[in-house]
C-alpha cells in the first residue's frame, strides 16, 4: 500500500514533467521565432538607413523588446535540459552523493528563491505599469504592461522547472530506497 502511493507519485511527477517539457519547448520555439523576427527587423532597419537614408526610429525599440522575450522565454528549456552554465570548481572536491545533492537540491532551491523573487518583483512592476498606463518613449508609445509581463512569465516557468527537478530527484531517491 505504501509503495503504491510512491508509484502513483512517481507517475504524477513523470506526467507533469512531460507536460512541462512540452510547455518549455513551445516557449523555446517562440524564442526562436523572436530571433528570426529580430533578424528581419534589423535587416529592415539597415536597408532603411543605408539604402533609403530614412532610418526607422522603432527598429531599436522592437529589437530590444524581442531580445528580452527571447532571453526570458528560453531560460526554462535550457534549465530543463540541464544545458546551463555551471561552475564545478568547489563541487569537484565533494563526494559523488554530495555533488548530486548540490546539483539536484541545493542549487535548484537557491535558483527557485532567486526566480521567485524576480517573478514577484517583476510582476509587481508590470502591474504598476498597467495601473499607470506606462508606455514606451517615442511617437507610437507601445504599452509596457505586456512587455514587462514577459519576465514573470518566463521566470515563473523556470520556477516550475526547478520544482519539477527537485521533486523528480526526491522521487528517484524514494524509489532507490525502496529497492
Amino acid at each position: 500500500m505504501k509503495y503504491e502511493r510512491y508509484d502513483r507519485l512517481g507517475k504524477a511527477v513523470k506526467l507533469l514533467a512531460s507536460l512541462l517539457d512540452r510547455i518549455t519547448f513551445v516557449f523555446l520555439a517562440i524564442s526562436g521565432a523572436m530571433i528570426l523576427v529580430m533578424a528581419c527587423t534589423n535587416t529592415y532597419g539597415v536597408v532603411m538607413r543605408y539604402v533609403f537614408s530614412n532610418p526607422d526610429p522603432y527598429v531599436y525599440t522592437i529589437i530590444n523588446i524581442l531580445m528580452l522575450g527571447c532571453a526570458v522565454f528560453s531560460i526554462a528549456h535550457v534549465e530543463r535540459l540541464g544545458q546551463h552554465i555551471s561552475i564545478s570548481f568547489w563541487s569537484g572536491h565533494l563526494s559523488h552523493k554530495a555533488q548530486e545533492i548540490l546539483q539536484n537540491i541545493v542549487g535548484p532551491i537557491l535558483g527557485l528563491i532567486f526566480c521567485l523573487t524576480v517573478s514577484w518583483m517583476s510582476c509587481n512592476d508590470a502591474w504598476f505599469s498597467l495601473q499607470i498606463k506606462q508606455t514606451t518613449t517615442g511617437i507610437v508609445g507601445l504599452p509596457l504592461f505586456p512587455i514587462k509581463m514577459m519576465v514573470p512569465v518566463g521566470f515563473g516557468l523556470v520556477c516550475l522547472v526547478l520544482i519539477a527537478k527537485i521533486s523528480r530527484y526526491v522521487v528517484s531517491l524514494r524509489s532507490k530506497a525502496r529497492v
